[in-house]
């Protein structure tokens, strides 16, 4: 029997995807909501709206009691949970299991199964994945930990087992550093995962962060989807991501695919699931890293290059039916790029930036002639370009949570093409009132490496090891000038009123009747 009533537990632009993809199925939605996202854009979205508490997380969306009791009172069939807040959290499944609610997601045996980064370890090893040289199991001391880092040899990397973010991960050469590492990595678990359990392995060097997109069904069917590559990351956090990776060919995709059926398989994985691998640069040797249990951030990318929308294919999911696609239908076709457009300051360390959304303008691009039609069905615009949004004019961005405006999602033909394309629509995306990293996103797809292909999980810190300090001085003449051809485009376009473009550390502001 089909879900009717969906209660979305999460907020900003992964809410109101959700409730985009469960209105256009006929199903009606539930927000919930902090006492200080009141006037927040998924809360208008949606049918029906629920307080569930003050501003900080760990008093409203990650509450379990009061989601639940959200679901209970509005009659929700289903939870949503997007990504990060309790989308991860094996109690809050089993919670929802015992009130005969369903999750959309995989049930909470397997959730645990993979949410361990040792027990995962250990699975993906019985499955026949590859695994990191390293030590599965408890690093019980800092003795233990060097012990071990020398076993296996440096360099080596010393991270939390229920980590996740960036959090409690650092790398060691030596014997100093992996004693500094124990001690820093296993205090930042015990604060942020109330769980200091550590594991040490082998540091794969010039790393490519690559992942597979799953999806299983509740027959025992599993496919995967075309590769993203994540390796542009800041402080280890993804900021850029695209599909297909410009280092992996049919015959690797095939291979990690594969694995990363096996896997799932193994833990009776149903839904949506990313089985993420480091991939070394100089051999293309690939090792499991570790598998979130959820819907990611930039799952727009394989929507636009596999033509499927992973969104309704999890309603389908919950909803009890067989998978409706076959393997041999899925390969990438085309070039897709997501930028994470954040509220921060690239200069100040990529600072969080909260405030007032004063002006907010989306990329209009010109019509692409080469865009497939199918797009239109995933949310892109005539121009192959798609912005998933949580904020809107007049919006806030809150102290409280990740600071992400957006994500800006383009569509090419080939990978320069999309380049360029986003390159063009960073430069026409109007956000004014916080500091944001859109100049930092254009100087970062500028980069030689980056036009190459050529980007390791170090690339950021490479780049600009001194910190990032603007574009060049020389490309503020060319700034200006497609600063003012975007302002004259939309004035042409028709549009009236006041805007304000900007374009690196450019802007442009005029008044049009």
């Amino acid at each position: 029997m089909a879900l009717s009533k969906i209660l979305v537990a999460n907020r900003g632009e992964i809410a109101c995807r959700i409730i985009r993809a469960a209105k256009k199925l006929g199903k009606s939605t539930v927000s919930v909501y902090s006492k200080v996202d009141t006037d927040s854009l998924h809360v208008r979205m949606a049918d029906e709206a629920v307080e569930v508490g003050p501003g900080p997380a760990a008093e409203s969306y990650l509450k379990i009691d009061n989601i639940i009791q959200a679901a209970k009172s509005t009659g929700s069939q289903a939870v949503h949970p997007g990504y990060g807040f309790l989308s991860e959290n094996g109690a809050f499944v089993s919670a929802l299991e015992r009130e005969n609610i369903t999750f959309i997601g995989p049930d909470s045996k397997a959730m645990k199964a993979m949410g361990d980064k040792i027990g995962s370890k250990l699975i993906a090893k019985e499955a026949g994945v590859n695994t990191v040289p390293g030590f599965i199991g408890t690093i019980d001391s800092a003795d233990h930990a060097v012990s071990v880092a020398e076993e296996i040899g440096y360099p080596v990397m010393v991270k939390a087992s229920a980590g996740g973010g960036g959090k409690g991960m650092r790398v060691a050469w030596n014997k100093t550093e992996t004693i500094e590492a124990y001690k820093l990595c296993s205090g930042e678990a015990r604060a942020s995962f109330a769980d200091g359990r550590l594991l040490i392995e082998k540091f794969v060097e010039k790393p490519r962060h690559v992942e597979i997109q799953i999806m299983g069904d509740k027959h025992g069917n599993v496919l995967y989807f075309p590769e993203r590559e994540c390796s542009i990351q800041r402080r280890n956090q993804k900021i850029f991501e695209e599909a297909p990776s410009p280092l992996v060919d049919s015959s690797l995709r095939r291979k990690m695919g594969e694995q990363a059926v096996a896997l799932a398989k193994k833990v009776g994985y149903s839904s949506a699931g990313t089985v993420e691998f480091l991939v070394s640069e100089t051999d293309r040797s690939f090792y499991f890293l570790e598998m979130n249990t959820r819907l990611q951030v930039e799952h727009p990318i394989t929507e636009a290059v596999s033509g499927t929308d992973l969104m309704e294919m999890m309603f389908a999911v919950a909803d009890g039916e067989k998978l409706s696609l076959r393997q041999e239908d899925i390969s990438p076709v085309g070039w897709a790029m997501e930028s994470r457009i954040y509220a921060e300051d690239p200069r100040q360390g990529f600072v969080p930036f909260p405030g007032a959304v004063r002006a907010y303008r989306e990329p209009r691009l010109r019509p692409d002639p080469e865009i497939p039609s199918t797009l239109r069905e995933l949310h892109f615009d005539p121009a192959g370009v798609r912005v998933d949004s949580g904020v809107d004019e007049g919006g806030k961005v809150q102290l409280y949570y990740d600071p992400m405006v957006s994500k800006l999602v383009c569509y090419g033909q080939d990978r320069e093409t999309t380049r360029r394309k986003m390159l063009r629509a960073l430069d026409s995306y109007v956000i004014y009132g916080v500091k944001n990293n859109l100049e930092f996103l254009r100087a970062l797809m500028s980069e030689p490496a980056f036009i190459a292909g050529k980007t390791t999980t170090a690339f950021i810190p490479q780049t600009w090891k001194n910190g990032f300090h603007g574009a060049p001085k020389e490309k503020t003449a060319q700034r200006r000038a497609e600063a003012l051809a975007v302002w004259m485009y939309a004035r042409a376009a028709g549009d009236s009123g006041r805007i304000l473009v900007r374009s690196g550390d450019v802007e442009v502001e005029a008044k049009m009747e």
